[in-house]
């Protein structure tokens, strides 16, 4: 991920990384651990480091569909130049399918700092591409009920010598006709 900070704030551009790793547990809910890891400089007052990382969990709606929105909520630590902060996020958000193991996600997230003022509260906006190794079986709404099977056509009864009584009755089931 390449961050450029040109905006007046004295940082230059860096390179970081995000990743994260998920698991399903149902249909609707899942689980991910993820960190990223960012140090940009600040020019004469020198570089930084960030870290962070979290645990979430994701509540999806309708997962019959190729759109889901999602509940996201979770705890963490960042750490900024050594100083540690735990911190609680909540946000919603969409994802959509783009293939059988592949889905877009994003969220607005709220970061809340434990122990500080609720002035030091963020905001975040995330998008991801999501890769399900092996694929997933997703449950497909269907329109229509399947149709019954058809009932089984009647077998004739057998009559091998043709005098119009069936071989299981027939006491002489060899005799021409």
């Amino acid at each position: 991920q390449w961050m450029n900070f040109d905006n007046g704030t004295g940082l230059e551009e860096d390179l970081g990384y995000f990743v994260g790793l998920g698991y399903d547990l149902t249909d609707r809910l899942g689980v991910e651990l993820s960190t990223f890891d960012l140090d940009p400089d600040a020019g004469n007052a020198g570089a930084f480091d960030i870290d962070h990382y979290k645990l979430d969990f994701l509540y999806y709606f309708n997962e019959n569909n190729r759109v889901q929105p999602f509940l996201v909520g979770g705890a963490g630590n960042s750490n900024f130049e050594g100083e540690n902060d735990t911190l609680i996020d909540f946000g919603a958000g969409l994802k959509v399918d783009l293939a059988d193991n592949l889905v877009w996600r994003t969220a607005l997230r709220s970061y809340n700092y434990l122990g500080r003022d609720l002035e030091d509260r963020d905001y975040g906006f995330d998008s991801s591409l999501v890769f399900y190794f092996g694929g997933r079986e997703r449950p497909r709404r269907s329109s229509a009920a399947a149709p019954a099977p058809a009932p089984a056509a009647p077998v004739a009864p057998v009559d091998s010598d043709n005098d119009g009584v069936p071989d299981s009755a027939d006491e002489c089931p060899d005799t021409p006709m």
